[in-house]
Formats: C-alpha cells, sequence, structure tokens
C-alpha cells in the first residue's frame, strides 16, 4: 500500500509541477489576442458582385468579339476551414465586326453588330491561413472550369461550326488564379 501511495504522491507532484508550468507557458505562447495578427472569419457564404472590363484577345482578321465592360454574381461557399467552392455569373458587352467572304474586299466588313458574351465557372481554392485572415487579408490559390457563349444567339457573320449533328458556339475556359479576401 505505500508504493502505491508513493506513486500517487509522485504523480501529483509531477502534475501539479509541469501541469502550472504549462499552463503559464501556453499563457506566453504567440501573440496577446488583441495584437494578432490573425483574425477569425466567422461567414460561411457570401455573394458579391463585381465589374471590370474584359480584355479581349487581338484578333488578326479583327472578328472575334472585343474587349468591354464586364459584369456578374460570384457566390461562395466555405465548405471546410480551407477549401472554398464557388461559382460565377458574368456578362459580357462585347461587339463584333463579321465580314462576308462573299462579297469584293473592298464590301466585306459589314456593320459592327452588338454580340453579349456571357460565362459560368465553378472554382475551388484554397485559404493559405485557414479560416482566419492575417492583417485582414485571406490568400487563396484555386482553379476551375468555366464555359462562354453567347447561348444560342447565332453568329453575326453567320458563321456554323458542326461537330458531328450539332452546332457548336461555346468555348470552355480554365480559370487559374491566387485571390486575396480583405476583412474587417
Amino acid at each position: 500500500m505505500k508504493r502505491a501511495v508513493g506513486v500517487v504522491s509522485w504523480s501529483l507532484a509531477v502534475f501539479v509541477t509541469f501541469g502550472a508550468d504549462a499552463r503559464m507557458a501556453s499563457a506566453q505562447i504567440g501573440y496577446p489576442p488583441a495584437r494578432s495578427p490573425f483574425v477569425d472569419v466567422d461567414q460561411t457564404q457570401e455573394l458579391t458582385p463585381f465589374f471590370g472590363y474584359f480584355r479581349a484577345k487581338k484578333d488578326p482578321a479583327k472578328v472575334a468579339p472585343t474587349s468591354g465592360p464586364v459584369g456578374g454574381f460570384q457566390y461562395e461557399w466555405r465548405a471546410t476551414d480551407p477549401l472554398h467552392l464557388g461559382f460565377d455569373l458574368i456578362g459580357i458587352n462585347s461587339n463584333r465586326t463579321p465580314l462576308d467572304p462573299s462579297k469584293a474586299p473592298a464590301l466585306r466588313v459589314l456593320p459592327t453588330a452588338s454580340q453579349p458574351l456571357f460565362a459560368v465557372d465553378g472554382f475551388l481554392a484554397l485559404s493559405l491561413t485557414g479560416a482566419r485572415s492575417w492583417h485582414h487579408v485571406m490568400p487563396m490559390v484555386g482553379g476551375g472550369l468555366g464555359l462562354i457563349s453567347d447561348f444560342g444567339g447565332g453568329d453575326t457573320g453567320g458563321f456554323k461550326l458542326k461537330v458531328g449533328r450539332s452546332r457548336w458556339t461555346n468555348s470552355f475556359a480554365m480559370t487559374v488564379g491566387v485571390s486575396y479576401i480583405f476583412s474587417h
């Protein structure tokens, strides 16, 4: 019995000694909460309107859709602390200058026509700081896939690309990027 009491006393002494030191040491690790560069981000969903300018690739024939204003919405859901899933709905106000190859070279250029483009994409992103911001910035890396189309408005120049039995006027797009979310 004396051995059991000695082991319990020794264990209790070790626990009290190191337990107290561990509590004191844990209070000294990192930054005081008021001065920490990390801030927890509580929201798990957001809907963000955006606008900007779409910069189209230069087309030597000058018949591709042109640059123009862009706007849309982005929905984002934080599925886990670092994993974000979302999608974008985008509208692009673009113009095209169609050509009619059946006419003489001087008469081939037809009047510029409006050809709005629409895009949708889905993405997956990883927050490098988890569910918190660092100095009110949440750095992220990610990628996604999307589709851009005039959604059946038809080509202003009458061009038709046939794939099998269907007419194809859509393009796939890949998104890769780095983003920063500013938090308060």
